[in-house]
Formats: structure tokens, C-alpha cells, sequence
């Protein structure tokens, strides 16, 4: 998760899979500053562009709920402690 800017015009070219989310990342700087563990499960509903709006509208419920299952998922194989 990286906190670089985006403009309407065009997004950079990045060398692989890429996201971003400013919330995240500063949950993610002070969990480190305080050397906490951090995890962030984000359900992606939209690329970078011109057209993002769009496609957030169209795909946000799915991603969450992709996002949400994930993580049901995975504290139902959690070991009890």
C-alpha cells in the first residue's frame, strides 16, 4: 500500500500489481511507529483512472463483500487460543 497521488489523466506505470488506499496506510504508519502488527484485507473494486468513480459504484458491494469473506475465512481456520 503506497500513498502516491493519482490524476485524472494518467496513473504511472508500476512494475506489478498495485494498490492504493491513503486509510489504510496511515493506520499501517502508526501501527509501525508504535510497533504493532498491521494487516489490511481490501476488496479491489476499481483500477486508477479517469473512470474510477464508475467502476467503484458498480463494483464497491462486491469487493467488500470478497473482502469480507476473506476474512471470515481465514479467523474460521484461526486456531483457538
Amino acid at each position: 500500500i503506497c500513498p502516491i497521488g493519482i490524476t485524472r489523466t494518467r496513473a504511472p506505470r508500476l512494475p506489478r500489481p498495485f494498490v492504493e488506499n491513503l486509510e489504510a496506510f496511515a493506520v499501517a504508519r502508526a501501527a509501525a511507529l508504535l510497533k504493532l502488527p498491521f494487516i489490511a484485507v481490501l476488496g479491489i473494486s476499481n483500477t486508477i483512472g479517469p473512470n474510477a468513480h464508475v467502476e467503484w459504484k458498480a463494483n464497491a458491494k462486491a469487493a467488500s463483500d470478497a473482502a469480507c469473506k476473506t476474512v471470515a475465512s481465514a479467523l474460521l481456520r484461526a486456531p483457538s487460543r
